[in-house]
C-alpha cells in the first residue's frame, strides 16, 4: 500500500491539473513555486512522458526552451500546453490511479475491518479527485 501510495503522491504533485501555474502553493514544509520543476526542467514523469510523445518539432521547439531562463511565464506555459497536447496530464491521472487501485488491493489483502477498508478507500478516492 505505501509504496504505490507514495507513486501516486510523486506523480499527482507535479500534475499540470494541480494549482495551475501562478503564484505559490504554502505547504506545512515549503512553499513551492508553481512552475518551478519546469523552470528548472527537472525530469518528472509528465517532461519524461511529452519528450517521448512530442513530434520532432515541438521536441525542438521544448529542447530550446529548456535554455530559456529569462521568460518564465512564457516557459511554463508553453511547456504545460505542450505537456497537454502530449497527453501527459491524462498519463499522469491514468498512472496515478493505477497506483492506487493497486494500493487498494494490498489493502484488501490485509482483510481489515470494512471500517478501517473504508477509510482507506475514502482517501484513494480524495486523492484521485483532487483538483484546484
Amino acid at each position: 500500500f505505501g509504496r504505490d501510495f507514495d507513486e501516486y503522491i510523486k506523480i499527482q504533485s507535479v500534475s499540470t491539473s494541480n494549482r495551475g501555474t501562478l503564484g505559490y502553493v504554502r505547504t506545512m514544509v515549503k512553499v513551492l513555486q508553481i512552475g518551478g520543476d519546469i523552470l528548472s526542467n527537472k525530469k518528472t514523469f509528465l517532461r519524461l512522458h511529452t519528450w517521448e510523445q512530442a513530434n520532432p518539432g515541438m521536441l525542438a521547439a521544448l529542447k530550446q526552451w529548456d535554455e530559456i531562463t529569462d521568460q518564465p511565464q512564457e516557459k511554463v506555459d508553453f511547456v504545460k500546453s505542450a505537456m497537454v497536447a502530449c497527453g501527459a496530464d491524462a498519463a499522469a491521472r491514468l498512472r496515478m490511479n493505477e497506483h492506487v487501485d493497486r494500493a487498494m488491493s494490498a489493502i484488501d489483502a490485509l482483510d481489515l475491518d470494512p471500517s478501517h477498508r473504508e477509510w482507506f478507500g475514502f482517501l484513494g478516492g480524495l486523492v484521485t479527485q483532487r483538483t484546484s
